[in-house]
């Protein structure tokens, strides 16, 4: 059914941003753009220091809000502050540093009329590009989920895949009110956290077009490694997936054995002590499998990396082994190689 630009629905889009001075105008802009006009934009300033709010003040337009926080406490507390404020049906977000297309938030309102009740949310597909915008990649349709495993009840299967972009996301405003908000305790994969709960609690829609842009920008490794293994490690524990999503949890947790930190060289690592005691608590997971159809999943996990290919349970890193990721590649397969102890590859040798 089609939907008037000027529906009585009004949708709240929330973009935190922290010093982003040469980029929020940008990302302001291409929401503000939007076919679908009855938005309200909520910039949450997360105490920049820089010519932030003097660069939004020169944008005229009604429909665009500015708050500035005291003292910085990290983007999910801006989100949820975001939240507190917003005033709409709906809640969409942006980040600072990405753009939409200008029909985004129309094609998901009315695929959104096209469904029942028990859903909750819909997203779309996101262009994601390189810093040096060389190379392009859309998610999720670029890493080959079959379409009926992350549309409708997509618990389980998002339980061991990250594939829905915070920008990507329509959602019902009462949603949060069942669901609670952003976990603030977490400094990685965030989005993944709050989605997973939502798709507790009801279906998620998938619309197939893509309909916003954005910049891959990279910061510390170890860093992401440690605070993306503590966010897995949660969830995990949360939904006691070792005993209710066996599956989902051997594939996780080869994930996590995966965040490790670089020591003098290539050929020497360590894992970090937090993920090295959750590995504890659940060894025997390490290092034996009984059941067949998760030693045969393993085995999948096995080659798939030693032939350099995607992770078939973890498709969002596409962590590849090669020369130049030993540190990572290695120590991972050699998890793996002591789960599955009759698989003895030359590349072990």
């Amino acid at each position: 059914m089609a939907v008037s630009t000027s529906d009585n629905r009004l949708i709240s889009v929330i973009i935190p941003t922290y010093n982003r001075a040469h980029l929020i105008e940008r990302s302001v802009t291409s929401v503000l753009r939007s076919s679908y006009t009855n938005i309200e934009v909520i910039v949450v300033d997360d105490a920049s220091t820089d010519n932030t709010e003097s660069v939004l003040s020169a944008i005229e337009d009604p429909r665009l809000k500015y708050i500035r926080l005291p003292e910085n406490h990290g983007a999910n507390h801006a989100r949820n502050v975001g939240l507190d404020n917003a005033k709409g049906n709906y809640i969409s977000f942006n980040d600072s540093d990405d753009e939409w297309c200008e029909d985004k938030l129309i094609r998901l309102l009315e695929y959104f009329d096209t469904l029942d009740d028990s859903y909750g949310m819909v997203y779309c597909d996101i262009e994601i590009s390189s810093r040096d915008s060389t190379s392009t990649v859309h998610l999720p349709a670029g890493l080959g989920h079959d379409i009926k495993d992350i549309s409708g009840n997509i618990f389980e299967y998002m339980l061991e895949n990250m594939f829905i972009s915070m920008i990507s996301v329509l959602i019902k405003k009462e949603v949060f009110d069942k669901t609670g908000k952003f976990n603030e305790d977490l400094k990685r994969l965030q989005d993944w956290e709050l989605f997973l709960r939502i798709s507790k609690n009801y279906q998620v829609g998938y619309l197939p077009q893509t309909l916003a842009k954005a910049q891959n920008q990279s910061d510390s490794l170890s860093n992401n490694y440690r605070n993306m293994a503590k966010t897995i490690m949660y969830v995990m524990d949360l939904y006691d997936a070792k005993r209710k999503y066996p599956k989902q949890f051997a594939t996780m947790k080869l994930t996590v054995l995966k965040c490790i930190e670089e020591t003098d060289g290539p050929d020497k690592f360590k894992l970090i002590p937090e993920v090295n005691e959750w590995v504890n608590k659940h060894k025997e997971e390490e290092t034996k499998v009984t059941d067949n159809e998760s030693k045969s999943y393993l085995e999948e996990l096995f080659y798939a990396n030693v032939f350099n290919s995607t992770i078939t349970g973890s498709k969002w890193w596409h962590y590849e082994i090669s020369p130049g990721n030993m540190a990572v590649g290695y120590p991972f397969l050699y998890v793996l190689y002591r789960i599955l102890d009759e698989v003895k590859p030359s590349v072990m040798k």
